[in-house]
């Protein structure tokens, strides 16, 4: 490892629990938000982009979720997953 880079910065770690429980709920969210952009949206330059969108979000949205420290306390929004 390089003097420069952090320690396990690039290193994979197995997720937690809660944190796979996450990632599913994620994934089922943007999978139902892609689908429905598909349903409304006609094929197209906008469609696309919608998609892109979504595809770059589920990715911010699970880096957020590997880099938490320690159990997540998520408002209790009626728990739809």
């Amino acid at each position: 490892m390089d003097s420069t880079q952090k320690p396990g910065t690039f290193a994979h770690t197995r997720p937690s629990a809660d944190q796979s429980r996450r990632y599913a709920r994620l994934q089922a969210a943007f999978e139902a938000l892609e689908s429905e952009l598909r349903a409304c949206v006609p094929p197209g330059r906008e469609l696309s982009v919608a998609v892109t969108s979504v595809e770059q979000g589920a990715m911010w949205a699970n880096k957020g979720v590997s880099r938490g420290d320690g159990e997540f306390n998520a408002p209790d929004n009626g728990d739809r997953a």
